[in-house]
């Protein structure tokens, strides 16, 4: 059986959306997996956990500010939400230390610009692509435009109103390169009335994209990631291997797509290289700028070999030999040696002031093969027991190695304080029955079984708190049955709908019907 292969985007012309902040430098991370309008949108696996990887190597690796580095995942990533995030960034974050460096990482959906008045890029978490919101555009023939997506207007003149020089975006979804990017970015540059915008010639923008704007980008089982951002995250572990740890370096954008493309020839899914599938492209705006920006400022891993012991290969040379001079006894003189100083007083005993510490208690729904980081180096521990740690900024990573799945928050630690933190690694699942024939009109009850336990009788059965991992699902309609894994993350919500075709079951009688579910 084949792995999946699933599309990050929609074969639709659909809508856009916009960014913004100051000098200083920030983070804003967006993923999305679970949309809001699931009847008109696929769901993807792996986008929000992608995003949440990137903001953690971020928040443990990178010269960001903490509270510069900003991540919205699945429901707070709406219109909304992602216009505030900037707003918020840009208040904050202007001014202040940092890289000087806007970086932008969005992965989800994204739709291709279509020929309507406006360019349609991003999907957020709240867009809806259905006949409400798809308007046809006057005069523009078969053009559409969304008001609920993200548009490349929208988009660029928030970049414009950046005032970092230096801007880098990752987009891991299909079409995510427009190809008249460039001209929007220089019209609202020219337009711009906003004091402090940096003209086109004083910024450049870097934009690595997963594919070009008419490509499908796609993410693999296999991977656990999407396949741009499994490539970015195997290449910042590279570039921080090759430097001396703890060392700060700053990593190019030409240097990190350089690894990427590497990564794309190198790995195989199903046979083909990366490549094959689809192939990421960087472009930099203007187009004529000179290549040179910043994707982050990250730390070294590597640890230094112990320096060379310097041996001096000069031979040993014989002690020198003096001609022998007698001479005449010096005259004795009478010397008077004046008292020897008195010695210091000693200096006051200070006892050693003891380490101040700290605990934080590790509580909640946490599976058994969880694993826990403090300060990016992985340590032994019991869930419930208090961990100790030094006084000051600490941060903690709870792992689910199964689904690359971390948990991570931020401790500021006071003497004797023991703060608890109840990660949850609870996931909820829908199973709902619709009509082959009218997909939405409600198809028969059905029987759903999980690890071999009844949990729900319906057309729609909704399942809470259950364990992060592979499950058993099996769905019963009278005698027919189908059996099939599901994987439960945290935070996103699985939703399994089965299509169900009556058809005449010739075994009955004639008021029995036997049901096909695909």
């Amino acid at each position: 059986m084949g792995r999946w292969v699933l599309p990050r985007g929609l074969a639709l012309a659909l809508l856009v959306f916009p960014l913004s902040a100051q000098a200083g430098g920030f983070a804003l991370i967006i993923g999305i997996s679970q949309y809001e309008d699931w009847k008109h949108i696929d769901n993807l696996r792996f986008a929000d956990r992608d995003a949440q990887q990137i903001a953690a190597d971020l928040r443990l690796y990178s010269n960001f500010p903490r509270d510069c580095i900003r991540d919205l995942i699945n429901k707070k990533a709406t219109r909304n939400g992602i216009d505030d995030a900037f707003n918020d960034l840009e208040k904050r974050c202007s001014g202040g230390p940092g890289p000087n460096v806007a970086l932008i990482y969005f992965a989800g959906h994204a739709v291709r610009g279509g020929n309507g008045a406006l360019k349609q890029f991003l999907i957020p978490y709240d867009g809806r692509n259905d006949e409400v919101n798809n308007l046809t555009i006057p005069g523009q023939g078969q053009g559409t435009t969304n008001t609920t997506f993200i548009m490349q207007e929208y988009f660029a003149n928030r970049l414009v109103h950046l005032s970092e020089p230096n801007i880098s975006v990752i987009i891991d979804a299909c079409h995510s390169e427009p190809p008249d990017f460039d001209g929007l970015l220089q019209f609202y540059s020219l337009n711009s009335s906003r004091s402090g915008t940096l003209r086109g010639g004083d910024r450049h923008v870097a934009l690595l994209g997963a594919t070009n704007e008419a490509g499908i980008a796609t993410e693999f089982p296999a991977l656990n990631h999407g396949a741009l951002s499994y490539a970015v995250l195997k290449a910042i572990d590279a570039a921080r291997e090759a430097k001396p740890k703890g060392q700060f370096f700053p990593l190019q954008m030409s240097d990190l797509f350089a690894d990427v493309r590497a990564k794309f020839e190198a790995t195989r899914i199903n046979g083909k290289r990366l490549e094959e599938w689809h192939k990421p492209e960087l472009v930099y705006y203007p187009k004529t700028g000179d290549g040179l920006v910043e994707f982050a400022s990250l730390t070294g891993l590597a640890i230094p070999a112990a320096p060379a012991e310097i041996v001096s290969m000069r031979p040993p040379q014989p002690p020198p030999v003096s001609a022998h001079i007698p001479s005449t006894p010096p005259p004795t003189v009478a010397r008077v040696t004046p008292p020897a100083p008195a010695p210091p007083p000693a200096p006051p005993v200070v006892p050693p002031q003891e380490p101040q510490f700290g605990y934080v208690q590790v509580v909640g729904a946490i599976p058994g093969n969880a694993y826990l980081e403090i300060d990016g180096q992985q340590v032994p521990w019991q869930k419930g027991a208090a961990i100790k740690l030094p006084v000051g900024s600490h941060i903690l990573v709870i792992g689910e190695p199964t689904f690359s799945y971390r948990e991570i928050e931020t401790f500021e630690i006071a003497a004797g304080e023991t703060k608890t933190w109840g990660p949850s690694f609870l996931g909820r699942l829908a199973v709902v029955s619709r009509d082959q024939a009218n997909p939405t009109a409600d198809g028969p009850p059905m029987s759903v079984i999980l690890d071999g336990k009844p949990v729900g009788q319906g057309v729609s059965v909704d399942l809470g708190e259950i364990a992060a991992g592979t499950h058993q699902l099996t769905v019963r309609v009278f005698s027919t049955e189908v059996t099939r894994p599901v994987s439960i993350r945290p935070e996103s919500p699985l939703l399994v709908q089965y299509l169900i075709t009556r058809v005449p079951d010739p075994n009955a009688a004639k008021e029995r019907r036997r049901f096909d579910i695909p």
